[in-house]
């Protein structure tokens, strides 16, 4: 038994030490998982009609991967949206709120520059297909929207459950830390690539199902909306089952009718063999500003 606790009692030991010391060095280094936490606690909340996961906190700000982050009264990155002009609504995920990009650097802020309009920045971390439409649904009738534009990721098909994190994920750094290398390895362990785990995804016969009966939400929304496809900056490889995944995302959204942007084939040709210059950071392949600058010159030449 004195053998038993002595064991219990350093691995207590060592579990405290190893919190705070990657308390310590998230003081004076951004690191992705725990910044993501962050996000989670002080900038989303749940869903309070209980429909989705989660939306952004209203009017809240926040200090995230060293850039200033302010979300308005209906949620959307930036400022306060004059509710009786025209505007062009950009929804979209973690990609599109700009995460570690400064909001003047972001492709909304960049196109409310170009067009002169009033430009919307509605992308929220850890969104699926299902809860763009719901907050599309919920934004439009309080905006008289012109156009939408949904720049969709290639993990937008998932589930998302309406699940709560557990205390220690709330509040452990460690927790958040390992959390992120063990769901990282297990892709490793299933697939090839992550590549191979998207393809996995959008041969799965539900899931597609509900994929389309979702786009039909969107085409029924009686809204102009536009489709870009981003690219997932992991890998920009030509020959990776990526190209299967974004072109059978492309014919779907095309046969739909909504006009379609594929990206990844723009990023490949520019940044195929220099991926990481797109990056945030060193483990974080979130665009940076070179990023949206390339996603807004590109909407320029087919805008």
């Amino acid at each position: 038994m004195k053998k038993v606790s002595l064991i219990l009692f350093s691995c207590v030991l060592a579990v405290i030490f190893l919190e705070l010391a990657i308390r310590g060095i998230a003081t004076v280094k951004n690191i992705y998982s725990i910044e993501m936490m962050r996000y989670a606690l002080e900038l989303k909340i749940p869903d309070p009609l209980g429909e989705i996961s989660h939306v952004h906190r209203p009017s809240a700000n926040s200090k995230l991967m060293g850039v200033e982050v302010r979300i308005n009264s209906l949620g959307c990155r930036g400022p306060e949206p004059d509710l009786n002009k025209e505007t062009i609504l950009v929804l979209g995920g973690s990609q599109t709120m700009g995460w570690g990009v400064p909001e003047t650097n972001t492709f909304s802020s960049l196109l409310e520059r170009y067009q002169k309009k009033q430009v919307l920045n509605c992308g929220v971390g850890n969104y699926n297909l299902n809860s763009q439409i719901k907050i599309l649904q919920r934004l439009k009738n309080k905006l008289k929207i012109k156009k939408v534009i949904y720049q969709y990721f290639v993990n937008d098909i998932e589930v998302i459950e309406l699940n709560r994190n557990s205390f220690i994920f709330k509040n452990s750094y460690l927790a958040s830390f390992m959390y992120e290398k063990v769901k990282s390895l297990s892709y490793e362990s299933d697939f090839n690539t992550l590549g191979d785990y998207y393809l996995n995804l959008y041969k799965n016969k539900k899931l597609i199902k509900t994929f389309n009966e979702n786009i039909s939400k969107l085409v029924n929304s009686a809204l102009e909306i536009e489709i870009m496809i981003l690219p997932d900056l992991n890998s920009l490889n030509g020959f990776s089952s990526y190209v299967e995944v974004f072109d059978l995302v492309e014919k779907v959204f095309t046969k739909s009718g909504m006009k379609t942007y594929n990206l990844s084939k723009l990023f490949n040709e520019k940044y195929g063999k220099n991926v990481h210059k797109l990056w945030v950071q060193r483990g974080d392949p979130h665009f940076n500003s070179e990023g949206h600058k390339l996603i807004m010159d590109f909407y320029k030449g087919v805008e």
